[in-house]
């Protein structure tokens, strides 16, 4: 089964990259978390990517400053929703201050997460880092955001910004086949394994729901 993701984590500026499995639910998927690859600022070369899909896991605007992540893909139409998964938890203190993971279990999300997806089975995908302007400017970062947004736009190239109000830099994704825009079932990733867990979460969901998987 076409089920062997890489991941592009644009919640944040950071733009960490992992692997995972995945799983269709309700039209969305489910995400099973495996291993973190890398922010996108240490690849400096051309990258292969190798999997059967690709995707683009939200984006990023800062509240109280100007820092961003944007993905222009000027073929996606309609978008895909991560709905939870494994994996994505976070380290807490308790009250005698130790150190715990916690958020790690089978879990929906708060909020689904709107994202983007491309078929990479045909294994000639890669990627490109072009890097930011060297002396920090907000003139040049505002013209090279305005001006490479809409080249790669128009010229119909996938591409992933990442930014502050005095710099940008992007990614340039080659060789990528038409993002999965429709039925999710029809792509051949498999429905969620153990079903009757999530469907639980779902029917008593109220905030983040954690399930633990037997």
């Amino acid at each position: 089964m076409k089920d062997k993701f890489v991941v592009i984590d644009a919640r944040s500026r950071d733009l960490v990259m992992f692997t995972a499995s995945g799983s269709v639910l309700n039209g969305g998927i489910i995400l099973r978390k495996g291993i973190e690859l890398g922010h996108l600022a240490s690849m400096q070369h051309q990258v292969k990517l190798s999997g059967d899909w690709l995707l683009f896991m939200g984006q990023y605007q800062a509240k109280s400053s100007a820092g961003f992540t944007e993905l222009v893909a000027p073929f996606a139409k309609d978008g895909v929703s991560v709905l939870g998964g494994t994996n994505f938890g976070h380290e807490v203190c308790d009250q005698n201050g130790k150190y715990m993971r916690v958020g790690d279990t089978l879990r929906l999300f708060t909020n689904p997460v709107p994202s983007t997806l491309f078929d990479i089975s045909n294994k000639g995908e890669f990627f490109v880092r072009y890097s930011a302007q060297g002396n920090l400017n907000s003139d040049t970062s505002e013209a090279a955001y305005a001006i490479a947004s809409k080249f790669f736009s128009m010229s119909g190239i996938t591409a992933l910004f990442e930014g502050q109000s005095n710099y940008v830099q992007t990614w340039v994704f080659e060789g990528l086949d038409l993002p999965l825009c429709d039925k999710l079932g029809a792509a051949g990733i498999p429905n969620e394994w153990q079903p009757g867990l999530i469907k639980k979460a779902m029917e008593k969901k109220k905030g983040v729901i954690e399930t633990e998987v037997s």
